[in-house]
């Protein structure tokens, strides 16, 4: 019912709105104020947003906004499967591992809401991209022995430099 009734036209709208603008878009922020002229009915239910996000992101920056979107994507997922790959400890692998589901998730369920334009969601997904950046740089992070080690070889030059 939602899809045919609801979502259905609205992505319809959108993509004729994409049609108008293909390369650039829009504009960010002019979806919702452009999306009346586009709608050939009035369904009885009000939309501001398309319920896809990649749809959205097209109409508002065209097919260059959707091309660096589509980037960053594809980087992330390259990153994914290297860093997996990899000779992990269990704690690292799981902590990566649960981080890329997050991420992974989020980034599906935009090609059917628009999470991200929520400024609690899109935090909390910042945040998450941050975490798994910093952490599949460097997994080790994830365990006590590399920063104590760290620490320890850093007193141990210091107490060798000193005045005896």
């Amino acid at each position: 019912q939602d899809i045919e009734h609801g979502r259905w036209p609205i992505w319809k709208a959108t993509l004729t709105m994409i049609s108008d603008a293909p390369i650039f878009g829009h504009g960010w922020g002019t979806f919702e104020a452009l999306l009346p002229g586009y709608r050939p009915e009035p369904t009885g239910i009000f939309y501001d947003h398309a319920h896809n996000e990649y749809l959205e992101v097209m109409a508002e920056s065209g097919i260059v906004g959707l091309s660096v979107l589509a980037w960053m994507i594809f980087l992330f997922l390259r990153r994914a499967a290297a860093t997996l790959s990899a000779p992990l400890k269990p704690i690292e692998r799981k902590t990566l591992f649960w981080l890329t589901v997050a991420i992974t998730s989020v980034l599906i369920h935009s090609a059917a809401d628009f999470g991200l334009r929520t400024p609690g969601v899109a935090f909390t997904f910042a945040l998450l991209v941050a975490l798994y950046s910093r952490v599949s740089e460097e997994p080790s992070l994830l365990t006590d022995e590399a920063p104590a080690s760290k620490a320890r070889s850093r007193t141990e030059s210091r107490g060798r430099a000193g005045p005896t």
